[in-house]
């Protein structure tokens, strides 16, 4: 009798499941288990994770390398069927963009393009694959390539590194460090090469579409899916369609279909859109602008950051009656109109007290809405009824915490977008080994050892500093997000003029609308800490942070010059979700204010991606992105 398969020993049948694994065929694994039910027992019903925790890494890099990434609890089966998953999901889904030619009776010489854009998939799906490409990218394995400390074999000596952290100018600074972080090589990973080959022909069509279609979609930008696909675009960068075939040209036989080109219904998917990758990118850049220099994002309940609430406000119910309004256009322009009126109502109200915190008497009359059991709004109209934004100052408004924050992915992925056509302009510094998918790895934190390293300077207490941390838990007060060193730091904003009329009129799509630029350098250095932002994560103390870095007209002249050179002050903390949260602002001091998130794992060389605004919180402040990153 011959023998079978079945009757190997274990050892042999477990060795071939993994090469199995690592030869790229993983649906061999759960086919295999069909064959019989010993084998179904020992792939899927044994008593430990040996098994999968061996199939998972020979293709994905061991979260355990991670400092600070919970492995508790890791699954090891279920990440690797679920990444598995996602791979299929996006093979199914992405095909080439089929796009036909048409002529109509009003163009008989020019072709329209008519493109299908309709989901194939539901939106639960789309937000799976998208978690499970995230997964992916938060257990990519750190970066052991890391820049050697003060004193170590290939770094700098100890007066070096105090020379650019604080003994000479800013400007020998700026000249002596580079742009962007220094390239030492790559550790072996497996992450990124897996994501690079998924993610080869881009997303879906009709998802990423979502961000670079005619208009934005107020009712989408803050579902779950929105949040996860802004999560990865901040990392990845926009993603166009590449893949793009041009059919037969025919030809409309009435005008009545040329409607379905020009204003395709939302529901519908049918586009007359040019899916050029050049147009891509534009209209991705335009519908950027909107949202990243919407000055009515602006708020309190957000830290006047790129944050959401973990648990919505009733502060936020005057926003959600315009998202759940089911025409995108009429919510816009309503928007705009009812901002308009309430502006000259607030403008009265904040004039009665210089306190932001100032609370309106009882007497105030705020508008009220009613809606029917669909949601919709019960004027006769058809629009949707009169919504008081300043009704939300007759509560006693509070600043949320670190803890009660987490990132608002949709913003920071518009100001990703920004950021990619300012680095496309940067040709001559090479900014695509920057930008390179490694970049999101742990690096400068990885630099840190296990011992502490705190750096802080002894300039005599700071204020909000914690001296009882300090000296009861000096194991765990060190510059864990590797934060103290020489940055740059990128800003964009438009002219204020500019600003003002266009969240007044729209017209962002402007191709003469210039956004002005500048990148400076910064340095940061350590000067206390102070109890933990979150109390889920008590080895991570508040960081409080000193130093100065370049203004407008920054010229690098050398020391003992003058320059246009500003003070910073700020903290670093984590936020609820586990991400790293950059803070810098002094009402008392400082004329500019803002507010970041670290891109990637703690300590990244991608750096920080955020929010910059007035100090003081006023009405009307100028709102712009920042990216800053760590170069020494």
């Amino acid at each position: 009798m011959k023998a079978s398969f079945s009757s190997l020993p274990t050892e042999v049948i477990e060795a071939v499941i993994l090469c199995t694994a690592a030869g790229r065929f993983p649906s061999a694994i759960g086919a295999l288990s069909q064959t019989c039910r010993a084998l179904y027992a020992l792939i899927y019903q044994a008593t430990d994770h040996h098994l999968w925790r061996a199939i998972f890494l020979s293709t994905f890099d061991d979260p355990r390398k991670l400092r600070y990434y919970d492995t508790d609890g890791f699954d090891w089966g279920s990440h690797f069927r679920e990444r598995v998953w996602a791979a299929s999901f996006l093979k199914r889904h992405v095909r080439p963009l089929r796009i036909q030619k048409v002529y109509t009776l009003r163009s008989r010489t020019t072709a329209s393009p008519i493109v299908d854009l309709t989901s194939t998939y539901d939106m639960s799906a789309s937000v799976k694959m998208l978690n499970t490409l995230l997964s992916v990218i938060k257990t990519t394995a750190p970066n052991e390539c890391h820049h050697p400390l003060p004193g170590e074999s290939g770094g700098c000596t100890v007066e070096q590194w105090e020379a650019l952290l604080s003994s000479r100018s800013l400007s020998f600074a700026y000249h002596t460090s580079p742009q962007f972080p220094p390239r030492l090589g790559y550790s072996p990973c497996l992450n990124v090469p897996w994501l690079q080959a998924v993610l080869k022909n881009g997303l879906p069509a009709s998802l990423i579409t979502k961000i670079s279609r005619e208009s934005r979609g107020l009712h989408w930008d803050n579902s779950p899916e929105a949040i996860a696909l802004g999560e990865l675009i901040t990392c990845t960068g926009f993603l166009p369609i590449r893949n793009v075939v041009e059919e037969q040209t025919g030809r409309l036989a009435s005008s009545s279909s040329r409607r379905s080109i020009d204003g395709p219904a939302p529901d519908v998917g049918i586009s007359g859109m040019n899916m050029s990758v050049d147009d891509q990118k534009a209209r991705a850049h335009y519908r950027a602008r909107e949202l990243v220099y919407r000055m009515s994002y602006l708020s309190r309940r957000r830290h006047w950051g790129p944050y959401l609430a973990v648990a919505p406000t009733a502060e936020d119910e005057p926003l959600a009656a315009l998202r759940n309004y089911e025409h995108e256009e009429s919510a816009v322009d309503y928007a705009r109109r009812t901002l308009l009126e309430m502006f000259q109502r607030a403008t009265d109200e904040l004039s009665e007290s210089e306190d932001p915190d100032y609370i309106p008497s009882a007497d105030v009359e705020t508008g009220s809405s009613t809606y029917s059991d669909d949601g919709r709004p019960d004027d006769e109209d058809g629009e949707p009824p009169p919504v008081d934004l300043v009704q939300s100052r007759k509560r006693k408004r509070v600043v949320p915490t670190p803890e009660e924050l987490k990132p608002d992915w949709t913003w920071l992925a518009a100001a990703r977008v920004l950021f990619d056509q300012y680095f496309s302009d940067l040709e001559e510094l090479n900014p695509e080994e920057f930008v390179d998918w490694n970049f999101w790895r742990e690096a400068w934190a990885s630099r840190l050892r296990d011992g502490p390293l705190s750096f802080v300077h002894d300039d005599g207490p700071v204020e909000g500093s914690s001296s009882t941390l300090v000296n009861e838990n000096a194991l765990y007060c060190r510059d864990w997000a590797g934060v103290q060193g020489v940055w740059r730091r990128a800003v964009l904003w438009l002219a204020y003029a500019d600003l003002e009329h266009h969240n007044h009129f729209g017209g962002f799509d402007d191709p003469g609308l210039y956004e002005c630029r500048i990148r400076v350098p910064m340095r940061l250095r350590v000067v206390g800490y102070g109890a933990p932002a979150v109390a889920a994560y008590p080895d991570r103390p508040t960081i409080i942070v000193e130093g100065e870095m370049g203004g407008q007209d920054f010229e690098g002249h050398p020391d003992d010059t003058p320059d246009d050179i500003r003070r910073v002050h700020g903290t670093v903390s984590m936020l609820s979700t586990g991400h790293t949260s950059s803070s810098k602002r002094n009402r008392n001091v400082d004329q500019w204010a803002s507010e970041g998130v670290q891109i990637g794992a703690v300590g990244s060389e991608a750096g920080v991606l955020g929010l910059w605004t007035g100090a003081r919180h006023e009405g009307r402040d100028p709102i712009g992105p920042f990216w800053q990153w760590r170069v020494a």
